[in-house]
């Protein structure tokens, strides 16, 4: 299994970084969107839909996709602000599982909040990617996200005994959340600092692009912890079997999915492009 998914990971990182820095933004959001529909597709799945449904819920996907992408940039910011009242929800739920299924527990209210979740998603993916520095914002997100997910990965196998949440997902643990977080913004400084993103003499630089990595991977974390909510709702340990070794492709999106309406909001809001 761990040889499959370094295999994998070697294979679509540099393609991944490849469409980022050099495909255009138009090209980039249709790539986005396909990628997003396939993880709508699989939401469909861990909603409790059939083959049929899932089509219809992919197709709606889209369609709610398209329609605000032509709206004036101010509606995406209150796309964006009802994506982090979501969110704010999801952690509620999660903090009260099992007892919070009765709030989404229900296919329709699961179709629901996959939509809620992952429109939102993509539309603040399309506005970084316009950005004028889209590019290295996109890609510094990712590596955020990667290096959060990297750190608590190793720093909860060295030092991790108080789990973070047990009923939810039993191998996460404190000490690789703090972990993540660490080498997340230790990342977000590097890359930001290398690419010209930040200016290291100005001290208010370090701190907002500290802080934009610190909740930029804390939220990330929320977004694994909610998905593996629902999978286990479901009863099932993948959300799919797209990528081999990895599982579905929501399962590995799953963070920059919910890490991405809030990290395009302080990008804008901090003034950090």
């Amino acid at each position: 299994m761990l040889k499959q998914r370094i295999i994998t990971a070697v294979i679509l990182a540099p393609i991944v970084v490849a469409a980022i820095l050099l495909v255009p933004a138009t090209g980039f959001n249709l790539i986005a969107l396909a990628i997003f529909t396939l993880a709508a597709w699989e939401w469909a799945d861990l909603s409790g839909f059939s083959s049929v449904y899932r089509i219809v819920y992919a197709l709606l996907f889209i369609g709610f996709c398209i329609a605000p992408y032509q709206l004036a940039l101010s509606i995406w910011e209150y796309a964006l602000w009802f994506a982090m009242a979501v969110w704010l929800c999801a952690l509620i739920w999660v903090i009260r599982f099992p007892a919070s299924i009765q709030w989404w527990g229900g296919r329709l209210q699961r179709a629901i909040l996959g939509l809620a979740i992952l429109i939102p998603a993509w539309l603040a993916m399309v506005y970084l990617k316009q950005a004028r520095e889209g590019g290295m914002l996109v890609l510094m997100l990712l590596l955020i996200i990667w290096g959060a997910d990297i750190g608590a990965y190793f720093s909860g196998r060295a030092w991790g005994k108080v789990k973070l949440a047990p009923l939810v997902s039993p191998g996460k643990t404190w000490a690789g959340a703090l972990g993540g977080l660490a080498s997340a913004t230790l990342i977000c400084w590097c890359v930001a600092s290398f690419s010209g993103l930040m200016n290291p003499g100005l001290l208010w630089h370090w701190g907002g692009f500290g802080l934009l990595a610190l909740i930029t991977a804390a939220v990330s974390i929320l977004g694994d912890l909610t998905v593996s909510m629902v999978k286990r709702h479901r009863g099932v340990k993948d959300s799919g079997n797209l990528l081999p070794g990895h599982g579905g492709l929501l399962d590995r999106i799953d963070s920059l999915v919910a890490g991405l309406p809030l990290y395009c909001l302080l990008v804008v809001k901090l003034g950090l492009s």
